[in-house]
């Protein structure tokens, strides 16, 4: 086996001599054909929450006891996406899309269902895939790989 590799190795690096002396090798959008027009198509999505709280209590586990705090205003991005999308080739797409959750939370204010298990409070990536056309020209069939969200 080892033999093998040697002697094929051997093979072509003196052929690889040779044929960079015949003329220039192909350029590589020769073998590859990129889709005309092809472009990175970036993307954001938002959610924007705002609420206005009052009677709010805060636990002193010190005391004991509940304690008001302030009435207030809140804004925040309750759910954040930042993403692109390209086709290079005719029957091959990508996505690649991130998240971040929670921008500008006030914890002391009335928010419900805005600390479930499903929020992103770091930037993470949401789905990165790759969508692979097995019939050309038709939406038929696809083949789909890649992250997608737990």
């Amino acid at each position: 086996m080892r033999c093998r590799l040697l002697l094929l190795t051997a093979i072509f690096l003196l052929n690889y001599g040779r044929a960079g002396c015949q003329e220039a090798p192909p350029a590589f959008d020769k073998w590859v054909k990129f889709k005309e027009g092809f472009k990175i198509e970036p993307f954001l999505m938002f959610q924007l929450w705002s609420l206005y709280s009052v009677n709010e209590e805060i636990y002193q586990s010190s005391a004991q006891a509940y304690e008001p705090v302030d009435d207030r205003f809140n804004v925040q991005l309750r759910r954040a996406r930042i993403g692109f999308r390209a086709q290079p080739f005719e029957d091959l797409r990508l996505t690649v899309l991130t998240a971040y959750d929670l921008i500008g939370r006030d914890a002391l204010t009335g928010t419900v269902g805005g600390t479930n298990n499903a929020s992103v409070p770091d930037l993470g990536i949401w789905d990165a895939f790759l969508e692979w056309r097995l019939i050309p020209k038709s939406e038929r069939l696809f083949l789909v790989g890649g992250y997608f969200r737990p």
